[in-house]
This record gives C-alpha cells, structure tokens and sequence, in this order.
C-alpha cells in the first residue's frame, strides 16, 4: 500500500523525534506532512491506533477501510512491519 508510506514514515519520524507514537494522525501535521493524505480508492477511509499489548514493544496501525461499513480492509502492522488483509 504506497499510498501509506508518507504516514508511515510520518509516524516513524514523530516515533524518533518524542519516544512514541502520536495519539492521531492529526499530530503530524504540520511539523512532519502538510496534510494527511486522501486514502484511495473513493469510499475509503484511513484509520490509526496505537496496537501495543501488555509487555511488547510499542506498535500502531494503519486500517484502509470503506467509509460506510467495514467490507474488506487492509492493515499496517508496524510491530511487524507488514500488511495484512482482513475481508
């Protein structure tokens, strides 16, 4: 999913700025993009949070998912640093 990568590494460069993740994706702008991108494919939207469990190494992720239900989506998984599909 390139259309990720500029929050990707958003996320990355606010990780090594202040030791962790931000709370939303609206804490990276403006200091590390401009604006956070339009998902694509139309109806999609993106949608982020902190994955971290109890005694791992802290984590997000990123889900592409249709805007009106949930149908197929696809998620980021920093802890692993890959996608998945979930339909």
């Amino acid at each position: 999913m390139n259309a990720a990568a500029p929050i990707i590494r958003s996320l990355e460069q606010y990780h090594g700025k202040y030791g962790g993740y931000p709370p939303d994706l609206d804490a990276l702008v403006p200091e590390f993009m401009d604006a956070i991108p339009k998902a694509p494919f139309g109806t999609r939207v993106w949608e982020y949070d902190r994955a971290t469990k109890e005694g791992e190494s802290e984590a997000y992720r990123i889900t592409l998912r249709r805007s009106h239900g949930w149908y197929a989506r696809f998620i980021y998984d920093s802890g692993r640093a890959s996608w998945s599909y979930d339909s």
